[in-house]
């Protein structure tokens, strides 16, 4: 039962038995953890090639940063649907299908996406790769929280996280070298085929939640169902099978906690998305070389998968309330920072403005990488196993809104309205402001774990 303030106690098995997590090896728990942390590596690589290639892009096809705008979008309008979608797919038909199918969708798209002529070709298959891109992520946080042991769901989840900075990373290192010796195109040709190359792994070496088998072995047969529901009223369905619908996220006393996580994803996904989709085009409008702007991601990867680590830290000593808040809080004083040591100053040389901008992102890094995972690991703890991806699915696409909107919002603030990176920077601490307020709209939280408090 849910303790004082709607928290629940963190060695809690969430709302899935004795099954849900408990008698799964540790072994088997490190190899999917390690398998889904290479999927949003890859992920996370695939995502921002576009981002990278944007200030090549503009020079090479004669663009304005608008221009560009509906291809940055069509990723993000992909992952809404994919998100969605992919996660009622998931408790419908299995975590690891409908992974396989996304990591090979996204994967192909990229390739292909090497050989586009013109934006109406890249914005296509970025819209088709978002799918995939959106639908993996439910299922891989349902898969994770349901093949760890009782107490440690949050934790795992949020290292699984780290995959997505550590793909920024490398992919910045990879197209800082690459990009301006081969262009851009041999870019995504190689993170294709490195991605189909996994999703084959995938196929061979992943496994389904039992969990999920569980929940499915206790459905009624489709012509036993058709019968139960026609002969009763709406009010008497069976509480299984309403856990198992879109109802079920909103009508069994989950309303509260999903309209405060769909705010908070909502307001955190603008504020990420105008960083990382727009931050080389900030850099390079502000005087940065290409280069520097570039190998920016590399520093704001880095830290973003340390993040994850401290916010695993924190949840089980402090619980997700306190531990949120304070990323929050520190989004706030690092997005501050950047929007000071920006500009040019009067006899400042290149190199320390240069360190000091870098210096300002890798705490901006740090902040989105400790809020978005611990954002992560609480919508997966929030539903229970029946629903699970269905309403972290339904989170995560509501996060796609806000990196979507912001594609066209930032862009319009970079350009038309004149705003620039400071006009960037003022609309991030406003939405930080609203992440904050929904992070305690929330109902059910992680409580710290009392081991981890050394009570």
């Amino acid at each position: 039962m849910p303790g004082r303030g709607g928290v629940v106690p963190g060695a809690a098995v969430i709302a899935g038995g004795r099954g849900e997590g408990g008698a799964i090896s540790p072994s088997v728990t490190r190899w999917v953890v390690l398998l889904c942390v290479l999927v949003f590596t890859l992920e996370g690589t695939d995502i921002q090639l576009l981002a990278f290639a944007a200030p090549v892009l503009l020079k090479e096809w004669g663009l304005r940063q608008v221009d560009l705008a509906p291809a940055l979008a069509a990723a993000s309008v992909g992952m809404i649907a994919g998100s969605a979608v992919g996660g009622i797919l998931g408790d419908l038909f299995g975590r690891r299908r409908v992974m396989l199918v996304s990591v090979a969708s996204f994967g192909l798209c990229a390739m292909l996406s090497g050989m586009a002529v013109n934006l109406q070709h890249l914005e296509l298959l970025r819209l088709v790769g978002g799918l995939g891109f959106g639908a993996v992520f439910p299922c891989v946080f349902s898969l994770v929280s349901e093949l760890t042991p009782p107490g440690l769901q949050g934790r795992y989840v949020t290292i699984t996280t780290l995959g997505v900075p550590l793909g920024s990373m490398v992919g910045a290192l990879g197209v800082g070298w690459a990009l301006p010796l081969f262009g851009w195109r041999i870019c995504f040709y190689a993170a294709g085929a490195l991605t189909l190359a996994v999703s084959i792994l995938l196929v061979m070496k992943l496994p389904e939640s039992p969990a999920y088998l569980q929940t499915r072995a206790l459905r009624p047969k489709p012509a036993e169902a058709s019968r139960t529901v026609a002969s009763l009223p709406a009010r008497d369905i069976p509480q299984q099978r309403m856990r198992t619908s879109l109802r079920g996220v909103f009508q069994l006393g989950y309303g509260r906690r999903t309209f405060g996580l769909w705010i908070a994803s909502f307001a955190l996904g603008y504020v990420n998305y105008a960083f990382s989709h727009w931050g080389p085009t900030m850099l390079t409008m502000s005087g940065l070389s290409l280069r520097a702007s570039i190998m920016s991601n590399f520093f704001v990867g880095l830290f973003m998968a340390i993040a994850p680590f401290a916010m695993a830290w924190g949840l089980a000593r402090f619980g997700s309330r306190t531990s949120m808040l304070s990323g929050i809080a520190l989004y706030a004083l690092a997005a501050i920072l950047f929007g000071i040591v920006l500009p040019r100053f009067p006899g400042e040389s290149e190199p320390v403005r240069t360190a000091a901008v870098m210096a300002a992102l890798s705490l901006v890094g740090f902040a989105v990488g400790a809020t978005t995972s611990g954002l992560y690991a609480l919508s997966a703890y929030a539903y229970p196993p029946d629903c699970r991806s269905t309403g972290s699915g339904l989170s995560t696409a509501v996060g796609r809104l806000g990196s979507a909107a912001t594609a066209f919002g930032s862009a319009i603030v970079l350009g038309r309205a004149g705003g620039g990176p400071t006009g960037i920077v003022v609309i991030a601490v406003g939405g930080l402001a609203i992440a904050a307020a929904s992070t305690l709209v929330i109902d059910r939280h992680i409580a710290p774990n009392r081991s981890e408090r050394g009570v």
